[in-house]
Parts: structure tokens; sequence; C-alpha cells
């Protein structure tokens, strides 16, 4: 009696070619070797060709915004710490593109001073609709108060005991 195989003839064969195939998929040293030169060589050519390119000199100007920036930031805080001759209290300072803009609170509102970046006095003590009037750049209707009612406080304020 015969033992037949059950494989068909072609399986032996594409088993053999699968072995075969997998064998020489591995990287061998060669391989490895061609691309670690390759690498090495890239760098070492982008090394030497930036190097080699010498970019003219600048035409820009050093910058001179941090220090006005500075300088701005230090006369607003000079300007807020200011008391005002009528003894109210400084509530906030507003800086515009070329102007800054102290705000007081006074017994009849808001009272804005408007001054230059450098510090200098060029309107006292304005209500908001002469600020407008003056300085129509001015955007302060976001820091305008206006009262909730007839009378009362715009803010209850109760501290932890």
């Amino acid at each position: 009696m015969s033992v037949t195989n059950p494989l068909p003839p072609f399986a032996h064969r594409h088993e053999d070619a699968t072995l075969r195939n997998t064998r020489s998929v591995g990287r061998g040293p060669r391989v490895v070797l061609r691309r670690l030169l390759l690498v090495v060589g890239g760098a070492f050519t982008f090394a030497l060709v930036s190097s080699l390119i010498q970019p003219g000199a600048s035409r820009a100007t050093p910058s001179t915004v941090e220090s006005s920036d500075a300088r701005v930031t230090t006369v607003s805080a000079q300007l807020a710490k200011l008391p005002h001759p009528a003894g109210w209290p400084c509530l906030g300072l507003l800086r515009g593109s070329s102007q800054l803009v102290v705000i007081h609170g006074s017994p009849d509102g808001p009272r804005y001073s408007v001054y230059t970046l450098a510090g200098r006095l060029i309107s006292p003590d304005l209500g908001a609709d002469e600020v407008y009037r003056e300085f129509p750049t001015l955007d302060i209707e976001g820091l305008r108060l206006e009262p909730i009612g007839d009378h009362g406080p715009l803010m209850l304020y109760s501290p932890r005991d």
C-alpha cells in the first residue's frame, strides 16, 4: 500500500520559495554598511554646504519697542501711584496707542485724565463725553461706570469674619 501525500505537488515548492524569501529579507552587513555610509555622507555634505554659505549682513535695525514698552510701563506705574489733588482714588489706567488714561473715582462718577506716553498731562479730570470729543480714537466705553439704578451701591462687599 502506498501512502499518498495529501498536499499537492506545488505546495512543497511554495514552502521552499517562502523559506528562501524569508532568508533573503534579513539585512546583511553590506546593506547596513551601505545605508550607514549614505547617512554619514549626507550629513557631511550638509555640513560642508552650510559652512560655505555666508549670508549677507541684515539690513534690519535693533528694535526699540522693548525699551519704549518698558518706559511706558514705568510711566504707567508712576501715574497710577500719583495722588489726585482732590484725593480721589485711582480706579485704573487705560493704555492707548498714543495716550495713557488714568481713571479716578470722584463723587460724581469716574473722571479721566489723559497723558502722553511719556507722562505729560494733556487734559485733566474729563468726563467720558469730554474724552470722546477731545480724543475720538480713545475707546473708554468698556471702562465707563454706569449706575445700576437711580441710587444704590455698585458692588456689595462683606469681608470674611
